[in-house]
């Protein structure tokens, strides 16, 4: 059941408030952000779970742009400094490494950016002591890298999204608990998996970003969510459907 604290983002009946309604439910009380980025001016990245933990467009991000298909818009991102940032005291002080979950949509800005060799960051959040999980364009042609590191041990893989994809949207998930697995998904199928994720040192949260300080995306990124549970595949898989 949807807290009535958030029924006011799912009063219109478009498409774009079942997916919100879809996110809204999905461990409803582990949702520690939800941002959908669809705001079509302003500054204020809205966080719809209740939590008010908002984030801020950076730099002139393009709002207003077509996204998912859900009836939602989404932000462009230039390639060059645009960003969110996601961080703020109250997120940092809920957040912890020790389990969590994100998923997120993502789009190039054309399959030509996939092969020009240059790292773009999609999503990023840090902690003190030097731990922190992020997921970029990786060097390689098509590919992403996704990165955790808690307690100097490394949890990272290259994953090939494909060439076919060129510049049409994914969805991407990732699951973490220390002392189990880390998960990642990608369009709701488990694409490679880590045992035995280490146990965090225990840093606050420093930062977050949607996009980058420096190697920015260069596209499209929407609903991105956080929670702190280790989300089950079947819950993955239903969060990459847009209905």
């Amino acid at each position: 059941m949807i807290p009535r604290s958030r029924l006011s983002v799912l009063t219109a009946p478009g498409a774009g408030d079942l997916y919100a309604a879809k996110v809204l439910a999905t461990s409803a009380a582990n949702l520690l952000a939800y941002w959908p980025f669809s705001e079509g001016s302003g500054v204020v990245a809205g966080d719809l779970s209740g939590n008010s933990r908002d984030g801020q467009y950076d730099n002139g991000c393009l709002l207003g742009q077509p996204g998912i298909g859900d009836g939602r818009t989404c932000p462009w991102f230039d390639g060059v400094n645009d960003r969110v940032t996601l961080y703020s005291a109250s997120l940092g002080s809920a957040w912890s490494f020790a389990e969590f979950s994100m998923a997120l949509w993502m789009r190039m800005n054309s399959a030509a950016v996939w092969t020009d060799s240059t790292n773009r960051s999609g999503i990023s959040f840090t902690a003190a002591a030097g731990e922190y999980f992020y997921i970029s364009r990786a060097p390689q042609n098509n590919g992403l890298t996704w990165y955790l590191r808690l307690n100097g041990v490394d949890a990272a893989t290259n994953t090939y999204i494909g060439g076919d994809v060129g510049g049409d949207w994914f969805h991407l998930g990732f699951t973490s608990k220390s002392g189990g697995n880390a998960y990642r998904y990608v369009n709701g199928a488990e694409s490679t998996h880590k045992t035995g994720v280490a146990v965090p040192a225990g840093g606050a949260l420093s930062s977050a970003y949607a996009s980058g300080q420096a190697n920015t995306w260069d596209g499209w990124i929407g609903h991105v969510v956080v929670w702190d549970v280790q989300l089950t595949a079947a819950q993955m898989a239903a969060l990459a459907g847009v209905s």
